[in-house]
């Protein structure tokens, strides 16, 4: 079953996609390493691009099919969240629109 994790190099991200593997399951995994551990994806399928960049995603995911889409991908931090309340929310809600 291949999924498209979205945030996969983020603390539940990783470890969703942890218990997937071993259960014989395989990811693409989307992330713009924003926040996160490009270490936590080594050994995979990286697609590196923002969320609310749609000609990228379609680019990137163009002629695959997902049995799943995993949604980890979130701006998360407190403080920026109190400060950028904007563009927390373009990307936390807005970016999920576009697919």
């Amino acid at each position: 079953m291949l999924s498209l994790i979205k945030g996969r190099a983020g603390y539940i991200g990783s470890h969703i996609d942890r218990a997937r593997l071993q259960q014989g399951h395989t990811a693409l995994i989307l992330d713009d390493f924003s926040t996160g551990h490009r270490w936590a994806t080594q050994g995979q399928e990286v697609l590196e691009v923002d969320l609310k960049d749609l000609q990228g995603l379609k680019r990137s995911a163009a002629g695959r099919d997902f049995d799943g889409i995993f949604h980890f991908a979130a701006k998360s931090l407190v403080g920026e969240s109190n400060q950028e309340l904007l563009r927390c929310y373009q990307n936390n809600v807005g970016a999920q629109r576009t697919y």
